[in-house]
């Protein structure tokens, strides 16, 4: 049950796409902090963020990004991806955004003006992000696929439910090599066989 895959059946097919709920948050804008762990930005919001869709409504621990994605889109990386973790207790979900390079993105921005030395937290920003800066519009969150994984960092831990939203959002190729602190090597983990698990 690991992750990442390669996100095909699982999403679609486009002709036939099953109805599904919208993905629902409660997120006030907020202040955070950023952490450097020398393989990504971890960035914590100081107000509490939520997944409300999933009953318990769970909360984020934090967020990080993955250059290149992780999860590939029919075949196709695209070049980089969000993952936002949530928990209830044990219960796990992760909250996947694809980037493609294209217009800026403010938060991200704000984000990398944070951005610690390695192995050091940043203290907490002046500015503040929004959840819908980073996760599209509430239309646009009906699109997406799901399945079970697990977590992609040590100890990749399992079961995680993936909400992986199928409309990327762009930040400029500078914000996403900025985001990528290991080089050319990135820090996507290898994709994982599907296994016994059905879409």
């Amino acid at each position: 049950m690991q992750s990442p895959i390669d996100i095909t059946l699982a999403a679609r097919p486009d002709n036939n796409i099953v109805r599904m709920p919208v993905l629902t948050f409660s997120a006030t804008p907020s202040t955070f902090t950023v952490e450097n762990t020398r393989n990504n930005l971890k960035v914590r919001t100081i107000n509490t963020w939520m997944l409300t869709s999933v009953s318990p409504a769970a909360t984020l621990q934090e967020f990080h990004s993955h250059v290149p994605a992780e999860h590939l889109d029919r075949g196709h990386r695209h070049d980089a991806e969000l993952h936002f973790v949530f928990k209830y207790g044990t219960t796990a979900y992760a909250v996947a955004v694809w980037v493609d390079a294209g217009s800026p993105n403010d938060a991200i921005r704000k984000v990398l003006d944070k951005k610690p030395r390695v192995c050091e937290t940043s203290t907490p920003s002046r500015e503040s992000i929004a959840i819908t800066d980073l996760i599209l519009t509430e239309s646009r969150r009906r699109h997406y696929a799901r399945y079970v994984g697990s977590l992609t960092t040590p100890a990749c831990d399992e079961p995680v439910t993936f909400f992986i939203l199928l409309d990327p959002i762009t930040a400029t190729r500078t914000q996403i090599n900025a985001l990528n602190l290991l080089g050319n090597t990135g820090n996507a983990r290898p994709l994982q066989r599907i296994k016994f698990r059905t879409p």
